[in-house]
């Protein structure tokens, strides 16, 4: 049987994680990556159950879990420090489903780059389109030759062309944005295990432990464009320190002022498709959604575990349409909800900020652990590959 060969673009969570998984299939794999050495982007992110499970599928989830702190609750509070929500994650999760975990990027780029060991990695590559026919699909690079492969995974971010071009979702500004720093220990700073948002009024703060008394927290307010968000700095923070909880004021003043790192919210709508033939969207190429959630980059790794799984089921020229049938709904989910969270969160209305609030407490504390641990379960991709 002929080795089967695949091209990876993008040598970020959602590319490293693709082209793990189809090694596991028995592809031949290379990542093209136009970056001149690799990086991690931002400074922490929540990995949940369902994340966590389909590290340990990548054969990478050790490695983030020994490093890690662990998530055992998340909250929101409105701006006096009252709660709204409160859940407990492991009254939330089924038996047997990994403990979520707070890693640096940092700590889970190496532990996907130690899973990619082997793999073909080439640095600053300068990819000028993808192409297919027949069967195979090409890739063209600048200064070097064309490359074809039996598929090709597209994992080059929100702002990748190709992706917009192939299924037809742009990325939009969500109209808010803010910045967000690894503060250094800080006791009270944070309560053990936790990660709670705190709502304001078109504002809001995240503090999130991230063990050994240190933090990773953000601020993220209205904006009409991206550049608001680049304008702010230590000095716009600690102005609004006396209006919301003391721990913020901990975090905040245990931080570095060159650490804050700024960011614009910016999403693509649900996507109705995957890519087309041979050529495959991942990632926030393919459904970049905004952070309320918390959901980004572990959708990525479930995409990589799907597809996978595709690869080990389906010929080549068939992956995309089984692909398709395991991820696009829940990828359609999480985009949708993800967007419709930040009203709560962000909105200036406040008729509908007390209103929705005041529901939300009045949910009972078991149905909401319900529904955010079905929401954080991965589904069982491999029997669903079977049943398709």
């Amino acid at each position: 049987m002929a080795v089967r060969r695949a091209i990876v673009i993008g040598g970020g969570i959602a590319g490293l994680a693709a082209a793990i998984a189809l090694r596991k299939a028995d592809y031949e794999v290379t990542i093209l990556e136009q970056a001149a050495e690799l990086l991690p982007m931002g400074a922490a992110l929540s990995l949940w159950s369902n994340a966590m499970a389909a590290l340990d599928w990548l054969d990478a989830g050790d490695t983030v879990a020994t490093a890690a702190a662990p998530i055992q609750s998340l909250g929101a509070r409105d701006q006096p420090g009252r709660s709204i929500l409160y859940v407990d994650i492991a009254r939330a999760s089924a038996p047997g489903q990994p403990i979520p975990r707070l890693p640096t990027r940092t700590v889970l780029q190496s532990s996907l780059l130690a899973a990619a060991s082997g793999i073909d990695i080439r640095l600053g590559a300068q990819i000028e389109g993808v192409d297919q026919s027949g069967a195979s699909a090409t890739v063209r690079i600048a200064n070097a030759p064309p490359e074809s492969a039996d598929l090709v995974i597209v994992a080059d971010g929100i702002a990748s062309e190709t992706a917009t071009a192939l299924i037809g979702t742009a990325p939009r500004h969500a109209g808010y944005g803010g910045v967000l720093a690894i503060g250094d220990a800080a006791r009270g700073a944070c309560e053990t295990g936790t990660a709670v948002e705190y709502w304001g009024s078109g504002e809001r703060f995240g503090l999130f432990d991230l063990g050994q008394d240190r933090s990773y927290w953000f601020f993220m307010r209205n904006e009409a464009s991206s550049a608001e968000s680049h304008a702010l700095t230590m000095a716009d923070i600690t102005r609004r320190l006396p209006d919301w909880p003391a721990p913020l004021a901990l975090a905040v003043g245990a931080t570095s002022p060159d650490r804050l790192i700024p960011f614009s919210i910016h999403a693509k709508p649900p996507p109705k498709r995957l890519g087309q033939g041979r050529i495959i969207c991942v990632g926030d190429a393919a459904h970049a959604m905004e952070p309320n959630l918390g959901q980004g980059g572990c959708q990525a790794l479930e995409d990589a575990v799907a597809l996978g799984v595709a690869a080990q089921h389906r010929s080549p020229d068939a992956v995309l349409s089984l692909f398709e049938r395991l991820r696009l709904r829940r990828i359609r989910q999480f985009v949708d909800l993800s967007h419709s969270a930040a009203f709560l969160a962000q909105s200036r209305n406040h008729a509908v900020v007390d209103a929705g609030r005041t529901l939300m407490r009045g949910i009972p504390q078991r149905l909401s652990e319900w529904r955010i641990g079905s929401l954080h379960k991965m589904p069982d991709y491999a029997a669903m590959a079977v049943q398709a």
